[in-house]
């Protein structure tokens, strides 16, 4: 009796550890596939300079991230440039763009990549999950990973 209850106890421990591990998982994954999804908002948007509520496209940067999610802060000074004929030129001709220094932005974004690869490669996790409708439950408490790893379109399903 004594092997069985010790059996048990290692076994509902190994349950225990691989739930944290993969929870651990996903919350980095999810910091990550944030930072990725607001690196390439700004750079998508490196040169709107008119938006619904007016004005140039403000960038935004991470503030803080804690226990898998993120919040953000913006980067509201812009750049002006003397550009008389653009449509979006104010009366002295100078037209205001996202103050937003696109080699900085693809560097962040290339170690945010790097990061999610190397995190991928141990994920305890197995990959199937992400084609199956138990990735919605993830998805839910995880959303900026979806745009990641939502299989499901990508393969007609």
């Amino acid at each position: 009796m004594n092997k069985i209850a010790f059996l048990l106890l290692v076994f509902l421990f190994s349950c225990k550890e691989q739930q944290f591990k993969e929870e651990t998982f996903l919350k980095r994954l999810n910091v990550l596939a944030f930072q990725k999804n607001l690196l390439e908002m700004n750079l998508a948007n490196e040169r709107t300079t008119r938006t619904e509520s007016g004005g140039p496209f403000i960038p935004q940067k991470v503030k803080k991230c804690e226990n898998g999610f993120c919040t953000t802060e913006e980067l509201s000074s812009s750049v002006l440039k003397y550009e008389p004929q653009h449509p979006d030129a104010n009366a002295e001709g100078y037209v205001a763009y996202p103050n937003i220094i696109v080699a900085e932005e693809k560097l962040k974004l290339e170690k945010v990549n790097r990061a999610i690869q190397v995190l991928m490669l141990d994920m305890p996790i197995d990959a199937e999950v992400f084609f199956t409708e138990g990735a919605k439950d993830i998805f839910t408490r995880y959303p900026s990973i979806k745009s990641l790893l939502d299989f499901k379109d990508l393969v007609g399903e």
